[in-house]
């Protein structure tokens, strides 16, 4: 037998209020009316109040008069009574009139009072919300404090020594003031180019842009280093696509991956270490016949990433081929620490001549097993296994403590096998990856390992005299002797491990000691190192003056300045390292390409024909330009504030964000002489100027946003505070359909988050009160459905009755679905304290389960179906996985688990539209039946808006159960998209999802790049830092907007 909605809830868990009925107490009543209504009931009873007062004064008690019998005139009867008549008279409250008086009179107060109480919160409370925001800052905010200053200006002046002595070359002598030649791919320019970039130096990338794609040649007829070009140049190129876009880099990137690639010919697919770039030839290094560890497994990073953005796979297999044979040969002997060579044609570790260390040969190897693992998401099991393997046998058999300060240091294991109390400035780097691996879930002991080794290298600078750090340091294990440490080769390269461990440590421990020690650090290499034309390596650390060598290693620049100066950014909001991840970037790249269509072809049009390639027209209102201002906020941003107004920090603003703002200043207008609809104004135009003010805080949205919303307020403008379904901006009139007098619960029920939203910035109350008074009569109507909690999708506009209820439809599909999903996210963005809507909200999502909802067979899915008056229709849309996205959040926000465990069973469904279609992709409709195996495509809807409302969901469900298989279905819905929906422009809608190859429709929603890229950038967000649940709302067309 069924049970009544109300019961569906679990025991102990919060239960929604009995509905309240439809008579209206006083007070709620005058809440209801109009503000004007409000003002002149109140000037009508003030005056009812004044001619009271005149009425009882003169019906109040007079002495008697006296006539004479002539009827001459009245006199006083006596002097006494005269007098009377002049005293004034108090009214009796015993009397019944003085009883009614003195209630209108308490009325009249009260109502002042609430009317004064109102302008309070809705002008001055608003008012003091809104804040004088600066204007956006494009690019890169450049440095933030007189250190990160100090960084700079020692980066200036190492670039214009290179760019005065050795420009276009590899590195420069600054002894000599020339140039050292190397690679013969312009290595200083290319390595340091992404720094230049984090720091602001505009103009300094562009001079370096121009010359890299005038004169940097991978032709180059030389042997080199596999493994150092991969780091650096190969490393460098991809960086600095990522961080501006720019197509030159990546082709440049896709050049050099590809005369690196024989190198991996060898019969094990293990690279040889050098290759010639022209040739294509390849060999071992002269010296040797075997391979070091850490060349063959330090390129996974470069070609994976290769891989991702040229689709093109060869590159990440080639690479992590390399470090699947790595794994497979095991490294058992010393506890997952592997030997420093290794045959490549016989794929075995040569222990013989090895030496077992963290320092050079084999550093980075175990570096990258963490990186990759988190590179790859977290995903490939064995990378995290085998470096936590390592860590153990790290601790087992490396590190030691020194005498008699006890310093932690990592020694080595010679061929004999006896341990060696030498480190190398390279091992330092372990420190940071320890830090690293803590902030991604390994054990919290890891970070005391993490801060004593960074305290060991910084004694290896301080017990220097130039405050430098040796190549190489011998640790004393004997108590007798007093010195802890001392170099063993006395030269300093300049090198970054030591820094990079405490940018870390800074970063996860926010010990400002770090900083200090960085800033130590730059004072040596300023007093000890800096020369006319840049910065040289130093001959010895324990002499001064110092004796230069004549080079200027390129990672100076690269890394070593760039660790510097994110050390001591304080707010740590450059490069988040939690958020950054390559689906992610896959997300971008569908959306760039999206965006460059739309660009080349219907620029600051509303949509864009990715067919045809041309524009269409809906608002005259550059739909497409505006929905997607957010999105590209979001995705340029690299962390979230805790102010629920705006981002912390920006690390740079993407080009795309910038043209698009010029021409919105110079060219949006809200006078547009055409009728259109109001709610897809509102949440889409609205909502995304909103949206884009509040994230970038530039006032240009905000002004825009203002206009809009004064040229849509007519539409409320009705008898019953309903607006009407379309509004001509410029005549400022609204009107119905012309097809229908009524208008859709959606309509109604999904403006109050954007109107409110301006009314909170600009400090005017009128915007959320026309919008809220909607709410109210709706919320009057409720009890009247013939469904408890639902609501019909189709409502009279002129009056706030609801019309044929018995013949209405009752869906959370096409025309209802925003309604319940704004009654709690208005709870939400008005910080819970209207309760009705919470209410509202909950018996409408038992009903929705109780009625609507049908579950498979195996019980594992919940379709959402439809009633037509009294007949239910087995149809369930696409629209409705909205529906998992709001329980989900609901529970997320303490309305019960149950509801949690409806929303992945409906999730689950949405999931199967899609998994049951030969594109991957989910159609319109679907129709179900008792079990998974009766589901069937409707007749004619069968196509696909690539709409997000299951991307959606998942979202939502993976920020409150951090189940990963929901990114998994994330992914293989942008997969599909990217199979099936891709065109040279764009994307297109589907016009049927069951067949392959696909035909296009003609229009590429602005909803794709507004709400699809969005939710499915948002939902590769393993960190759950970027717009935190607790502090924004999304619009129904993912704008988000602040919690107030």
């Amino acid at each position: 037998m069924r049970r009544d909605p109300v019961s569906l809830l679990e025991a102990g868990e919060w239960q929604a209020a009995a509905k309240p009925q439809l008579k209206l107490s006083l007070f709620r009543r005058w809440r209801l009316l109009h503000r004007t209504q409000q003002m002149l009931l109140f000037v009508f009873l003030m005056g009812v109040m004044a001619f009271g007062v005149l009425v009882v004064s003169l019906m109040e008690e007079r002495p008697l008069s006296v006539i004479d019998e002539q009827g001459k005139q009245n006199v006083t009867k006596n002097v006494e009574a005269s007098k009377e008549l002049l005293r004034p008279k108090r009214m009796r409250f015993a009397d019944p009139l003085g009883v009614a008086y003195f209630k209108l009179c308490l009325i009249g107060a009260a109502l002042v009072l609430i009317r004064l109480i109102d302008f309070y919160k809705c002008g001055a409370l608003y008012r003091s919300r809104k804040v004088s925001y600066p204007l956006f800052t494009y690019v890169s905010i450049g440095p933030r404090n007189d250190r990160q200053r100090a960084v700079r200006d020692s980066f200036l002046h190492a670039w214009k020594g290179y760019k005065a002595f050795a420009w276009g070359k590899d590195e420069l002598d600054p002894v000599k003031n020339g140039s050292n030649v190397w690679f013969g791919l312009q290595l200083t320019l290319v390595d340091a180019l992404d720094t230049a970039l984090i720091m602001g130096l505009d103009d300094e990338y562009e001079e370096a842009r121009n010359e890299i794609a005038k004169n940097f040649d991978v032709n180059v007829n030389r042997f080199v280093s596999l493994f150092e070009v991969t780091i650096r140049v190969l490393g460098g190129l991809l960086t600095v696509y990522h961080l501006t876009g720019d197509e030159l880099f990546l082709e440049k990137a896709k050049q050099l991956g590809d005369r690196l690639l024989p190198a991996f010919k060898t019969s094990s697919g293990i690279p040889y270490s050098d290759v010639n770039l022209r040739s294509g030839k390849a060999r071992n290094a002269p010296w040797t016949q075997f391979a070091s560890l850490a060349e063959v497994t330090t390129i996974q990073l470069e070609f994976r990433e290769l891989s991702r953005l040229t689709g093109n796979s060869t590159y990440e297999a080639a690479a992590f081929n390399v470090s699947t044979k790595v794994h497979n040969m095991r490294c058992n002997k010393y506890s997952g620490l592997c030997p420093m060579f290794v045959n490549i044609e016989k794929s075995k570790w040569n222990y013989a001549t090895s030496t077992i260390t963290l320092g050079a040969r084999s550093d980075t190897y175990y570096e990258y097993l963490l990186k990759q693992w988190l590179q790859t998401g977290k995903r490939i099991s064995w990378l995290r296994s085998d470096f936590a393997k390592s860590v153990r046998g790290m601790l087992k058999h490396l590190l030691r403590r020194s005498e008699p300060s006890k310093l932690l240091f990592a020694g080595e294991i010679n061929a004999k096998g006896e341990f060696q109390p030498k480190m190398d400035h390279l091992a330092c780097f372990i420190s940071g990856a320890f830090a690293l691996a803590v902030e991604h879930g390994f054990a919290r002991e890891l970070l005391h390992y993490a801060k004593d080794i960074g305290e060991t290298c910084r004694a290896m600078y301080t017990s220097n005299p130039t405050g430098l750090g040796p190549e190489i340091a011998y640790f004393n294990q004997n108590p007798l002797v007093q010195h802890d440490l001392f170099p063993a080769d006395e030269h300093s390269l300049l090198r970054p491990e030591a820094v990079e461990a405490w940018f870390y440590l800074y970063r996860l421990t926010n010990d400002s000691k770090y900083q200090d020690w960085g800033w130590d650090l730059l004072q040596a290499i300023e007093k000890h190192a800096k020369v006319a034309s840049g910065y040289c390596s130093v001959a010895s650390v324990m002499k001064i003056p110092t004796a230069c060598r004549p080079k200027m290693e390129s990672f100076l620049l690269s890394e070593t300045f760039k660790y510097l100066y994110l050390l001591f950014d304080d707010e740590h909001s450059l490069f988040n390292l939690k958020q950054y991840n390559k689906r992610q970037q896959a997300v971008v790249n569908s959306f760039l390409h999206a965006w460059k269509g739309y660009k080349a072809f219907a620029w600051g049009e509303d949509e864009l024909n990715p067919v045809a390639n041309t524009s269409i027209p809906w608002f005259n209102m550059q739909l497409t330009l505006i929905e997607s201002l957010d999105t590209l906020l979001i995705m340029g941003l690299k962390q979230v504030g805790s102010d629920v107004l705006c981002f912390k920090q920006l690390v740079f603003a993407s080009p795309e964000f910038q043209e698009a703002r010029e021409e919105i200043a110079a060219n949006f207008t809200a006078d547009v002489d055409k009728y259109f609809s109001f709610f897809e104004v509102t949440i889409r135009v609205l909502g995304g100027l909103l949206s884009a003010f509040y994230l970038s805080k530039d006032e240009l949205f905000l002004q825009k946003a203002r206009m809009l919303g004064d040229r849509l307020l007519p539409a409320f403008s009705t008898r019953s505070g309903f607006p009407l379904a379309e509004i001509n901006p410029h005549l400022g009139t609204g009107k119905s359909y012309f097809w229908t007098s009524f208008v859709s619960l959606a309509e109604l029920g999904t403006s109050q988050l954007e109107f409110r939203s301006l009314s909170r910035a600009v400090g005017n109350p009128a915007y959320e009160d026309a919008a809220f008074r909607v709410s109210l009569k709706l919320h009057e109507m409720s009890n009247m459905s013939i469904y408890p909690g639902l609501m019909p999708a189709d409502i009279y506009e002129q009056e706030w009755v609801v019309s044929r209820y018995n013949f209405a439809t009752y869906s959370v599909g096409a025309r209802a679905d925003s309604y319940y999903e704004y009654l709690l996210k208005q709870w939400l963005q008005t910080g819970k304290r209207i309760n009705w809507l919470r209410d509202d909200f909950v018996a409408g999502m038992q009903a929705v389960l109780y009625y609507l909802a049908r579950p498979s067979k195996d019980n594992r899915m919940l379709f959402l179906g439809e009633y037509k008056g009294r007949m239910y229709k087995p149809r369930m849309e696409h629209l409705t996985c909205f529906a998992a996205g709001s329980l989900a959040l609901a529970a997320y926000n303490g309305l019960g688990q149950r509801f949690l465990r409806d929303a992945e069973r409906i999730a689950a469904a949405c999931r199967f539209m899609y998994a049951m279609t030969p594109t991957g992709l989910g159609p319109e409709f679907i129709r179900f039946g008792n079990d998974s195996n009766s589901m069937r495509r409707v007749g004619s809807p069968v196509y696909s808006l690539l709409r997000p409302e299951a991307v959606e969901a998942w979202f939502y469900l993976y920020r409150v159960t951090n189940d990963t298989k929901y990114q998994e279905w994330g992914w293989q819905m942008l997969q599909a998209i990217e199979n099936h929906a891709k065109t040279p422009s764009g994307y297109c809608s589907i016009v049927d999802v069951y067949q392959v190859p696909t035909q296009c429709k003609p229009k590429m929603e602005s909803f794709l790049l507004s709400e699809t890229f969005k939710y499915l950038y948002l939902l590769f967000d393993d960190s759950h830092s970027l717009l935190p649940l607790k502090e924004y709302v999304f619009n129904t067309e993912a704008h988000p907007l602040p919690v107030f």
